[in-house]
């Protein structure tokens, strides 16, 4: 979270569902769940790459994406660090006649 909202906010919300009992693993890949026999399917423990096993009974899990800006590149245009196109407050890219919008969208946000 703290790419989208920056340091401060990300580390209070982080602080808030640690105060609430919540314990969270950043930056961990999951590489296997284990299941209960039911026929719900529900989770019983989650195992990290590095073995680590965590028992649980609810899963989250935050996936992220990387934008496709072949097309954007080939424009020309304004790329930020995380391949997104640069676009100002209403939506235009470095190109006065194209304009982004959606996830590939990188806006300046204040």
């Amino acid at each position: 979270m703290e790419r989208i909202f920056g340091f401060d906010v990300a580390s209070s919300i982080l602080s808030e569902h640690e105060k609430n009992g919540a314990k969270v693993y950043a930056g961990k890949d999951v590489t296997k769940l284990r299941y209960k026999g039911d026929k719900g399917g529900n989770v019983i423990k989650v195992i990290l790459e590095n073995g680590y096993e965590i028992d649980a009974d609810l899963v989250i899990i935050g996936a992220g994406t990387i934008p496709n800006n072949e097309l954007a590149v080939k424009a020309g245009l304004e790329i930020d660090a995380n391949g997104g196109i640069k676009v100002d407050p209403f939506m235009k890219t470095s190109d006065n006649n194209i304009f982004a919008a959606g996830d590939i969208a990188s806006f300046p946000s204040w």
